[in-house]
């Protein structure tokens, strides 16, 4: 999905390329004759950047409202307005579903009561907790507050922690089926410092645990991690959406600051008098001057 967002972008400065071509080379439509209508219809530079900078294609507008441009930006603006309203839609609905699915499969008290599981063992790693922290306060009752610290009030990181971290895996109903025995009983794997590598499975179904092979793996949560990052995805290329937005703005300015320069150069004529002798006459000549 992110590789479409990028796509937009180049076929968006392709776009802007091809202005800055067709511009030099845009049919004239302004064909005066009468010198004085030619002055009058002047246009500021200034004002059409101002307008097509609020809403693209009213600089394009306030110099011709035949020209292509002066609906195409518009359209590009709504267009991409719709779309972000979309993805932000869709975001919010998968938001809804992991976390519903989260409710449903992963349960912080069996992650609480596993993790102390660990922090007890004689064998695992201080960086984990000890039982004279918790007895001291200085962790919880259930070791939270050093190397495990998940918070379901903080509702962002949980939702983000319980996917994204091996050590939260411990609440997913899959791995407690797998890892935990009926009596509550988990079989640990250590490495020679002490750091949990994996488990022993439970049963014929459940394979051996060994996060040195395979990273530690619940199906659930692979599920889960899948639907969080759909979300995700969604809610980037809404954000992609409303850069477009802004690159269509600055496209729009830039293409009105030409426009009104190619306009005002096919209309800024200048009247030029002189005298000249013809038969021996004095005769005066108007004429106009046309500025490049």
């Amino acid at each position: 999905m992110r590789k479409s967002n990028v796509q937009c972008l180049s076929l968006l400065f392709v776009l802007f390329s091809y202005i800055l071509v067709a511009q030099e080379n845009e049919i004239d439509l302004y064909d005066h004759t009468d010198y004085q209508l030619l002055k009058s219809q002047d246009k500021s530079v200034g004002k059409a950047m101002m307008l097509s900078a609020i809403f693209p294609g009213t600089g394009q507008f306030y110099v011709n409202k035949r020209s292509f441009w002066t609906y195409f930006f518009p359209a590009i603006e709504v267009s991409l307005f719709i779309m972000a309203k979309n993805y932000d839609k869709k975001g919010d609905k998968l938001t809804k579903k992991f976390e519903k699915f989260a409710n449903e499969h992963y349960d912080q008290s069996l992650q609480n009561m596993t993790q102390l599981s660990l922090i007890g063992h004689p064998s695992s790693n201080r960086m984990y907790g000890s039982l004279e922290e918790i007895e001291n306060g200085i962790l919880d009752q259930w070791g939270n507050g050093g190397y495990f610290r998940l918070d379901r009030s903080d509702k962002q990181h949980y939702y983000e922690d319980i996917g994204k971290y091996n050590k939260y895996i411990y609440g997913w109903s899959d791995w407690q089926n797998n890892f935990v025995a009926p009596n509550g009983s988990i079989n640990w794997i250590f490495n020679d410092n002490g750091i949990w590598i994996g488990n022993v499975g439970v049963n014929p179904n459940s394979p051996d645990f060994d996060i040195e092979v395979n990273h530690p793996y619940s199906e659930l949560r692979a599920q889960y991690f899948k639907i969080r990052d759909d979300a995700n995805d969604a809610y980037y290329t809404r954000q992609s959406m409303y850069f477009l937005v802004v690159l269509n703005h600055g496209i729009s300015t830039y293409h009105a600051n030409r426009v009104v320069k190619a306009y005002n150069k096919k209309v800024n004529l200048q009247p030029k008098y002189s005298l000249s002798v013809i038969n021996d006459n004095i005769v005066p000549i108007i004429g106009f001057v046309a500025n490049f």
